[in-house]
């Protein structure tokens, strides 16, 4: 068996964001425990330089939005998940030392950790869920849906939950917009993706979004 998790007591001190911050290493217990490490080859592609891998250290914050947005989800499934991202990972340069790496579930993208490399090693800065404004899925959303970020949260659209428990994709005008946008992936989510357990399931919102709801809060018939 392989036993996953956030290690608390070994923290290191960056200078992160032009501020000391407290981040903790991503850690496998095997015969031995040792911190997993992203390769270099996916965060440099072009370098000449040969290098095994970068240490990969996460801040709390970001395995907070983690559990927050994958919401119905098991702890193992999630961690699982979140490993089997980072062994082969999925890498999108954005400005500066700045990367999404993609997180995948059982081969379905849900979304991406926000990655900036620091002082030589890669932390982690949070989590957003495939809808969430900064990722390529959901920037393309807010073009077609015309929704703030506030506003896609009053929906629970950032929510793994809204989309495996509610009837949103089932209206035929915002299942074309999921899949123009990119979000492909949340079409039909329940019949695709297998929830191993619902130990969670009291951390779901009470109220989950309708088609019919988002339909009159923006107009849809309007959207093209």
């Amino acid at each position: 068996d392989v036993e996953i998790n956030i290690c608390p007591i070994q923290g290191r001190r960056v200078l992160f964001q032009d501020q000391l911050q407290t981040v903790f290493p991503l850690q496998i217990q095997t015969s031995k425990r040792c911190n997993v490490l992203i390769p270099a080859s996916a965060l440099y592609p072009k370098s000449a330089v040969r290098q095994a891998g970068v240490n990969l250290y996460f801040q709390e914050h970001s395995i907070a939005r983690l559990m927050e947005r994958i919401d119905c989800m098991s702890e193992v499934q999630i961690f699982e998940s979140l490993h089997t991202s980072f062994l082969n990972p999925e890498v999108i340069k954005m400005s500066g030392s700045k990367f999404l790496v993609s997180y995948y579930v059982d081969g379905i993208k849900l979304g991406y950790f926000v990655l900036i490399v620091s002082e030589g090693i890669a932390v982690v800065k949070t989590f957003l869920f495939l809808t969430n404004d900064g990722t390529p899925e959901g920037n393309m959303l807010n073009n077609r849906l015309n929704m703030s970020k506030h506003e896609k949260k009053h929906f629970s659209l950032d929510k793994l939950s809204s989309f495996y428990y509610s009837n949103i994709d089932q209206d035929q005008v915002i299942r074309d917009i999921l899949i123009k946008s990119g979000c492909r992936n949340l079409v039909g989510l329940k019949k695709r993706l297998k929830i191993l357990s619902e130990e969670r399931l009291n951390l779901i919102p009470q109220s989950l979004p309708t088609h019919e709801s988002i339909r009159n809060y923006i107009q849809l018939e309007n959207v093209a």
